[in-house]
Parts: structure tokens; C-alpha cells; sequence
């Protein structure tokens, strides 16, 4: 699928982007100011691509969902995403 193949792109890029930050000042010499600027950039970042994962999971479960309630097996959708607990 496209969609996983952009997170997996936006995720090479950005631990790429992330070591390529950290590692900018070899001797780690930052001063506090710019230790705190990394690390809200760093965590901005992530969360950014965290809510791009959330979004494409939750449109490919929507999707399935829908494509389970159409074909009238909502059991098999539940027991897909472990709603269901088998005994």
C-alpha cells in the first residue's frame, strides 16, 4: 500500500533528521538554550509523525470495517483486530 510507504519514508526521515540534529555539536557543548530548542524540535517531530501513523491506522481500520460491514462479517473484522477473545 502507498500509505505505508509513506510512513516508512517519513520515518527513515526522520530518525535521519534526528541523529543529524543530536549530532551537530560533536563535543555536545549546546548551552541550555539550545539543548531545549533541540529537544522541542526533536519531540515536535515525533509527534507530528505520531499523528500521521494514527491517522492511517484509524483509515485503514475505518476501511476495513466498512468493507466487513458490507460483506456482512463483522465476526471475522472483531476477531481481526482482537475485539473477540477466542476460547
Amino acid at each position: 500500500m502507498q500509505a505505508f510507504d509513506i510512513i516508512l519514508t517519513d520515518s527513515r526521515d526522520l530518525v535521519t533528521e534526528v541523529l543529524n540534529t543530536i549530532t551537530i555539536d560533536k563535543a555536545f557543548l549546546m548551552d541550555d538554550k539550545a539543548r531545549y530548542d533541540v529537544i522541542n524540535g526533536i519531540y515536535r517531530q515525533v509527534h507530528r509523525h505520531y499523528g500521521t501513523i494514527c491517522y492511517l491506522y484509524n483509515k485503514i481500520l475505518y476501511a476495513s470495517y466498512m468493507r466487513s460491514y458490507q460483506l456482512g462479517d463483522l465476526k471475522t473484522f472483531a476477531f481481526y483486530y482482537s475485539l473477540y477473545e477466542t476460547n
